[in-house]
This record gives structure tokens, C-alpha cells and sequence, in this order.
């Protein structure tokens, strides 16, 4: 692992303080085999009777990193004196020790590898060996705060993290320390003065269901203990749909979405449909297999039907919605370009278009081909209002024809007149009884600058 990874775990911006070099000095004296490691007190000077040690290998050490908190002595030894928020990622502490015991202790060494070293109620220190060490290195560590968390209340506590964050005086966080809470629990040692953000997640088939935060103000030397009962905030959504289609190869594909209706929301979570086996008969459920989505307030938006049903989803336990599809009328349409008096062939968007002005997204539902077959297509239409929009460079000839109350409203089959235009004509027509369409852009998508084409 790159050194730069533990540079991500520190909780605090200062450095590490550097002791202020007697006499002239020197680089260090090669690369002993063992370090004989003195780990003091940073106030008084004295042994610490129980100092540990771990090492880790590491491929690169990053510039900043090898020398940032060494003074070097006279002798060539090494002294270091490590400011508190230094911590180490979960990685190191399921190392072994390589020394431990009072100081001072034999360490042994090798090249390009980290030595992390603490003490009970003390701070961390890092050491880098890079590629030349003295035989004598002294760290002096400094009083710090410890956190022991208990979590309660989850699910899986193989799937709870907790998270330590440092706040700064302006009030926002620094980056924290995450740590898995095994068997419930989790300790942060090494801490400094300050106050601190403690949250714990837990985590479930890699959505956040559970969550649990506190604040506590530390001082260096204290040890406090906090207990996080989670709260569920997530849910599990389930749908149960009965489609009046017909059978399988008649019934029409679905695209089931669930959009949270929450301020920090984030995009629509998609639930796959599972047909059941055979053939699918009138009436008979599809099933949408439960989903974790944020417990709360929420839409199902079904398409091509263009269906939305509010739903509102309890935490814990799968909120199951059972709902009916409206029959989907089968209709053609086929296209005729009047610029080449040839039929047109290429790829379209049908877009919900709702009436409600507070809500006009245009919404796609599908996606279809007027195929070869004399620029012909023939689908299961909405049972909404929708849209029938052309790429930009066709134009409809009667762009009323774009327009439908649903999809029943349109004849068996639909012929309609479009112009192909090329890059110079690409320019807004004169607006057709106030009509707007928002350009469609070639993966389906649609323009969201709120002014559109006129066609």
C-alpha cells in the first residue's frame, strides 16, 4: 500500500513537532538489522513500561513521509516527539507486534516499511524506513484520549462501521477514522484535545440502513465511553404488479423505478422485474424482487405505461405495493420522409408529457425503431399522455401528429410525414400554436435547459 494511504487517516493537520538537533548533523549510519527503540515520556522523560510496535511493508514512501518528524542527534540517532491525530488505519492494527514491553525495546528492521509505536493512553508514532537507518531511534509520546464505542441495535455487526472525525474551530470536519465495530464494538486511541463527531453505520447488501452519531468534547489523558443505538433510516420496497398484457411474448417490457421523494436523494434506484415462469396469462403478478431504498415518502414511476404511484415505505421490515397496469393499446406507426418520398428508418423517444405544469419533466418511457419494413413499428402504447419525439435533424410536417392523449387515441395504424433536414437547417421553426419540444438526444435523453425546440 502506498504511503500516502495512512496520510489519509490523520485527524489532524499539524505535524509532527521536531526536536531541535545538538550539534552538527549527520545522515543516518546504514541499515542495522535491529533498532534499539526508546520510547519515553513526552512530559517527563521516563520509560514507558508497556510501548508496542508494529511494522508495515510499504512499496513507496512518499517524499513527505521520511523525514517530516526526525531530528537527527550528533551520534546519528533519530528523536522523534509526534504531535497527537496521527492514527492508524485498521490495517496496521491487525498486525502483530514485532517488539513489546519496556522501554527500551529491540525492534528489528527492514528497509522500505513503517514502524507504528503506542502505548496505552499515549499517542502514535510513525517511523519510515526508507533506505538507511541509525541504530538508535528515541520517540517521545505524548498523553492522548481513548474512545471506547459500544454499538447496539444492528442487523449485522460484520457490516458496522464506526467513524471518528475531528471537528475544526469554524465547525466543519476534517477527515475521519473508520474502523469496523467487531462484535459491537471499536476503539479510538491516540486522540487529542478537541471535539469530535462519533457516527456508526451499518450496512447491508451495500446500502446504508442504520445509523447512530453523537459529539464529545476530549482532553488528552481522559478515557470516555460511548454507547450508539442505531436507527434504522432505510427500508426494503418490494412491487407486486398485475399486467392485463396477455402472454409473455405480448406483454410489454417494464422499467420499474423508486424515486424518494428527500431532499438528499439520490437517483432513482431501479427494480429489476422477475416474470414468473411459463407463460405470463392476464392478471397474473410480475414481481419486483424488495429493494433497500430510504424508508420514507416515495414514487414508483412504471414505464412504458407511464403510471406513477406514491408509496410510502416503512423502515424495517419489505413494504410490499401491489398495483394494477392499465391495458396498453397495440398500435403501428410508420413514417414517410416527404423530403426523399421514401419511408423513414431510425431510432425515436415516447416521453410522458404530464398537463401539470409544476411537474413537466418529459419523462422517457421508451425507446423504439421505425424498422425497414416500409419505416414501420408497432408497440404497446402508454395509457398516458406522451410525446412522440424525432432526433434533430427530422422535423415533423404536422407536428400535431406528436401529440397524444394516450395511446388508444391513435388509429391502428398511424402514418405520418417528417422532413429530414440537414446540419445547415437546424434552426428553430416558427412556434405551431405554442407547441414545445425539448430536444431528444441520441441515448434517449432529454434537453433540461427548459426552452426546447420549436417545431
Amino acid at each position: 500500500m502506498r504511503a500516502n494511504a495512512w496520510n489519509n487517516s490523520r485527524l489532524a493537520d499539524a505535524r509532527s513537532a521536531v526536536e531541535p538537533a545538538r550539534g552538527p548533523e549527520r545522515p543516518p549510519l546504514g541499515a542495522p538489522d535491529t533498532i534499539r527503540l526508546s520510547v519515553l515520556d513526552a512530559e517527563t522523560g521516563a520509560p514507558i513500561p508497556d510501548a508496542r510496535v508494529r511494522r508495515v511493508d510499504v512499496a513507496a514512501v512518499h517524499p513527505e513521509h521520511r523525514d517530516a518528524h526526525r531530528a537527527a542527534l550528533g551520534d546519528g540517532s533519530w528523536v522523534f516527539t509526534p504531535e497527537l491525530g496521527d492514527l492508524p488505519g485498521s490495517h496496521v492494527l491487525r498486525l502483530p507486534f514485532v517488539a513489546r514491553g519496556p522501554s527500551p525495546l529491540e525492534v528489528p528492521a527492514r528497509a522500505q516499511s513503517q514502524l507504528w509505536i503506542d502505548a496505552p493512553g499515549r499517542g502514535w508514532a510513525r517511523i519510515t524506513l526508507h533506505s538507511a537507518w541509525p541504530a538508535d531511534v528515541t520517540v517521545r509520546l505524548r498523553a492522548a484520549a481513548t474512545v471506547d464505542v459500544v454499538v447496539n441495535g444492528a442487523q449485522d455487526y460484520a457490516r458496522v462501521f464506526v467513524t471518528i472525525s475531528a471537528r475544526r474551530a469554524e465547525g466543519s470536519l476534517r477527515s475521519g477514522v473508520k474502523r469496523p465495530a467487531t462484535n459491537g464494538r471499536a476503539s479510538f486511541d491516540g486522540l487529542g484535545d478537541g471535539t469530535y463527531r462519533v457516527r456508526a453505520d451499518g450496512l447491508l447488501q451495500g446500502g446504508q440502513v442504520d445509523v447512530a452519531e453523537t459529539e464529545l468534547v476530549l482532553s488528552a489523558g481522559e478515557r470516555r465511553a460511548v454507547v450508539l443505538d442505531l436507527v434504522t433510516t432505510w427500508g426494503s420496497l418490494g412491487v407486486r404488479l398485475r399486467d392485463p398484457s396477455g402472454t409473455t411474448d405480448d406483454a410489454a417490457p417494464l422499467d420499474v423505478r423508486y424515486v424518494p421523494m428527500r431532499d438528499d436523494r439520490r437517483g432513482a434506484e431501479r427494480l429489476v422485474l422477475e416474470r414468473d415462469a411459463g407463460v405470463l396469462a392476464p392478471s397474473v403478478h410480475r414481481t419486483a424482487e424488495p429493494i433497500h431504498v430510504p424508508a420514507g415518502d416515495g414514487e414508483l414511476v412504471i414505464a412504458p405505461h407511464g403510471v406513477r404511484v406514491p408509496v410510502r415505505v416503512h423502515p424495517g421490515p419489505t413494504t410490499w405495493i401491489d398495483a394494477d397496469l392499465p391495458e396498453l393499446a397495440r398500435r403501428t406507426i410508420r413514417f414517410h420522409d416527404v423530403t426523399r418520398d421514401a419511408a423513414w428508418t431510425g431510432h425515436f423517444t415516447v416521453l410522458r408529457w404530464d398537463e401539470d405544469e409544476s411537474r413537466r419533466d418529459f419523462e422517457p418511457l421508451m425507446q423504439l425503431f421505425a424498422g425497414r419494413d416500409g419505416g414501420r413499428t408497432t408497440a404497446r402504447w402508454p395509457a398516458t399522455r406522451f410525446l412522440i419525439a424525432l432526433p434533430s435533424d427530422v422535423r415533423w410536417v404536422d407536428p400535431g401528429q406528436a401529440y397524444w392523449a394516450n395511446g388508444a387515441a391513435m388509429p391502428d395504424e398511424l402514418v405520418v410525414q417528417v422532413m429530414a433536414v440537414g446540419v445547415d437547417d437546424l434552426r428553430p421553426l416558427e412556434p405551431d400554436e405554442g407547441t414545445v419540444v425539448r430536444q431528444v438526444r441520441p441515448d434517449g435523453s432529454v434537453s433540461s435547459d427548459g426552452k426546447g425546440d420549436r417545431r
